[in-house]
């Protein structure tokens, strides 16, 4: 009996990106600093999405009946940027139109930023911050040096 056949992944080589993002609170409203370095995909575009965290749902009916299935990072706000070129070193800001709460204790709410290479979609960046109720200046602001890029 021969051995199984040994199977090997080979993680893609990724490059660190070439975008850096800052988010930063205005009263209850952020802005997104993005700066597009060297190497930058000639035109970006981005996204914002609020999500909410801890929640459960009880299945009642059907094969699984009785089931508890967890929900996290579920998304109650998609709000596109549109694309823009990107030149090296560029900065572009970048307001989140609405304002946005906490939400409750028990379903806490991010807000995520992510910046995409606008001719393919592929993203290259992203940058998540903790939505705080008013007057919190915990995490008041976040900065993302440059990383590989998310997998989503």
């Amino acid at each position: 009996m021969s051995p199984l056949p040994c199977i090997r992944w080979r993680s893609r080589n990724r490059d660190a990106s070439t975008v850096r993002i800052r988010l930063a609170r205005d009263g209850d409203r952020v802005n997104a600093t993005v700066v597009a370095g060297a190497g930058a995909p000639a035109r970006l575009s981005a996204y914002w999405a609020v999500t909410e965290s801890n929640h459960r749902t009880v299945v009642r009916a059907g094969e699984n009946d009785g089931a508890t299935l967890a929900h996290d990072h579920v998304v109650r706000e998609w709000v596109p940027v549109a694309a823009w070129n990107a030149a090296a070193e560029q900065v572009v800001t970048l307001r989140h139109p609405s304002r946005h709460d906490a939400g409750d204790a028990a379903h806490p709410r991010r807000l995520n930023f992510v910046v995409l290479d606008a001719s393919s979609g592929r993203p290259v960046q992203a940058l998540a911050l903790d939505c705080r109720s008013r007057g919190s200046t915990a995490g008041r602001t976040q900065f993302q040096r440059p990383a590989s890029p998310p997998r989503l």
